[in-house]
């Protein structure tokens, strides 16, 4: 999901699901679309041909990257039948929604079924390296997986190189993993695949590595009480530090607001944080009835959830603003006065390293755009996922699952600056290869450059 509000400092706010990620006519005819009422659009007693006409109307009509972003529906239609079941007709779906080249573009099923496999992976060569171990006890860091239902990663790997990342180590597997039944690693095993909960655990925390440089590792900004909570909570040591490290390699999105005081460590003198944005930086509504409808009780929803002033200032002004299309059809941080945000600087950091890789997206994208900008911050890593083209994510709810689209453009797009599947690059790129899974490259890297960096002012 994605804000787009409180404009002052082009505030918006981001989201991936967990996934990977996180109506229609035309040839099928009339739509069968109805207001359920409670801001939500829902869709009942539908056919899968009516259901999946109303995703193709859905992505043509209100995905706000429909001028780009074009998919020609005729061989995903080809696949449906009345009689297939859901989760083939979730799949079907599933890989329409692929084909677009947007990560804010998905599907989640609607009963709160397994989303997890119980370990994440990462490719390299023609492996998928284990990465993390979460629930399956089988599997161990550095474990490859050398094929799915004995198709080798080398041939699926080819076979779906549209839905694919071209670089390998960025790629995501997981939907592909979600599919199978089973793998094989490369000594031998065949390891039927079983579901678990979901994979992810957010983590916003911090500690001292020595006495003059801390480690904070921040995984999504979702509610900006978590980050703010962990600022605060350490605002006496940070006050002392001369070296701050911020691990952002997983960050899964969320509001851009989160990390605003964190800012504050990044600056020594007072700095308005709009001056540390792109020029013409700025998001266009994509205005339609769904898109209000949809996008509006996808925050109240979250003003429920997470009961702060912070969040209901951002529903009241996005209630406001989308009103109409009359209302809503500005560019974002330009057409609407606002009073600037201004950093204060805290603490007395000589230098901030932030580390970067494919999984920091959206917000997480944001983050690494302005961290780049502030003199004493250096970004560590990989490029970031590059999904800050199209935002303010809504939901579409059909009766088993629930696709996810962007509601809002980014202007840049129009003067070729936008980064859409390529991120954000870091100021030094590090490369990742499975060593990094039993000694942590990118963090030793830094902890270089500070000794580096201490010595060379002695």
């Amino acid at each position: 999901m994605v804000f787009s509000s409180l404009k002052s400092a082009k505030c918006y706010m981001h989201s991936i699901s967990l996934g990977d990620g996180f109506c229609g006519g035309g040839a099928f005819g009339a739509l069968q679309c109805y207001n359920l009422g409670n801001n939500r659009w829902g869709v009942i007693d539908m056919t899968k041909f009516e259901i999946f006409a109303d995703v193709v109307a859905l992505m043509t009509t209100d995905y706000a990257g429909l001028k780009e972003n074009q998919v020609d529906p005729g061989t995903f239609t080809a696949r449906i039948t009345e009689a297939m079941d859901d989760t083939e007709f979730e799949y079907v779906v599933q890989d329409y929604l692929m084909a677009f080249p947007d990560g804010h573009v998905g599907l989640t099923v609607n009963d709160g079924a397994s989303a997890g496999i119980g370990f994440g992976v990462r490719r390299f060569q023609n492996s998928l390296v284990v990465t993390d171990v979460f629930d399956d006890e089988r599997l161990h860091l550095g474990d490859m997986i050398v094929a799915i239902d004995e198709e080798s990663i080398e041939t699926l790997g080819n076979q779906h190189a549209a839905e694919l990342d071209p670089i390998l180590h960025r790629q995501t597997w997981k939907w592909l993993l979600q599919r199978g039944r089973s793998i094989t690693l490369n000594d031998g095993r065949l390891l039927e695949l079983h579901e678990f909960d979901n994979d992810y655990s957010p983590a916003h925390v911090f500690e001292m590595l020595n006495d003059q440089t801390g480690y904070m590792r921040l995984t999504d900004f979702w509610n900006p009480a978590d980050t703010d909570k962990v600022v605060a909570d350490n605002a006496e040591a940070l006050a002392k530090l001369d070296y701050l490290i911020v691990d952002t390699r997983l960050n899964l999105g969320g509001n851009d607001m989160a990390y605003w005081n964190l800012l504050a460590y990044f600056v020594d003198e007072q700095e308005n944080l709009d001056d540390h944005y792109p020029k013409g930086f700025g998001y266009v509504t994509h205005w339609t009835q769904r898109n209000k409808d949809n996008w509006l009780g996808e925050l109240k929803k979250l003003k429920a959830q997470y009961n702060n002033q912070t969040v209901d200032d951002m529903y009241a002004s996005q209630v406001a603003y989308w009103e109409s299309a009359e209302t809503a059809n500005t560019t974002v941080e330009e057409e609407e006065v606002s009073e600037p945000y201004v950093l204060e600087p805290k603490g007395h950091l000589k230098h901030v390293y932030v580390l970067s890789d494919y999984m920091a997206g959206s917000a997480g994208d944001n983050f690494i755009m302005l961290a780049k900008t502030f003199a004493k911050v250096t970004v560590l890593g990989r490029n970031t996922m590059g999904i800050v083209d199209y935002g303010n994510v809504a939901p579409q709810k059909y009766p088993n699952f629930t696709v996810h689209y962007p509601t809002t453009r980014l202007e840049l797009i129009d003067v070729g600056q936008g980064t859409n599947g390529v991120g954000f690059a870091p100021d030094i790129e590090l490369p990742w290869t499975p060593k990094s899974l039993f000694e942590d490259t990118d963090l030793q890297a830094v902890l270089e450059l500070i000794e580096i960096n201490a010595v060379s002012k002695m």
